[in-house]
């Protein structure tokens, strides 16, 4: 019994230090750039990422930040749970439509539209893709198009 009790011991420690260990290696509030994306600066990409975003997220001082963690968060969402993914590409629109920012709207839209062409949303998908095609920079129009691409797919409409 007693070693029983020393083994659940060692094991709840261990994962109170894994754990602060991968929220640090994601967001550091301590840190000039204090949100390190998956896939560009850290190899961290689990169930925990997605926890570690959803705390952190309203807590980051800076719009840009803040939007990036949540669109992160929206698209890393859609492909495990496209309900909870489409609630954050939510919040971000109405977030970023309140500041007027429109070059973030257009990007949340592109990642609602991914949201929405798996939920076979085909023409809603392309509406609000369209609609982001003006507002968003010329380096975000492959991922647009991309999705743009799939919606058409879809359809059978490939030689669009």
């Amino acid at each position: 019994m007693n070693q029983h009790f020393i083994k659940i011991t060692i094991m709840i420690i261990l994962s109170i230090l894994i754990g602060q260990k991968s929220y640090g290696q994601i967001v550091d509030f301590n840190n000039e750039n204090p949100y390190k994306r998956v896939f560009v600066e850290t190899d961290n990409f689990g169930i925990s990422y997605l926890e570690v975003l959803e705390d952190s997220y309203k807590k980051v001082k800076s719009d840009t930040i803040k939007y990036d963690m949540l669109n992160d968060l929206a698209y890393y969402w859609h492909t495990r749970n496209l309900t909870k993914a489409l609630k954050f590409a939510k919040e971000g629109l109405r977030l970023t439509g309140s500041s007027n920012n429109t070059l973030w709207e257009g990007r949340f839209q592109i990642t609602q539209g991914a949201i929405l062409l798996r939920m076979e949303k085909l023409d809603s998908a392309y509406t609000i893709l369209e609609d982001a095609k003006i507002k968003v920079k010329e380096a975000d129009k492959a991922f647009l198009y991309t999705q743009l691409g799939y919606v058409f797919e879809r359809r059978g409409q490939l030689d669009r």
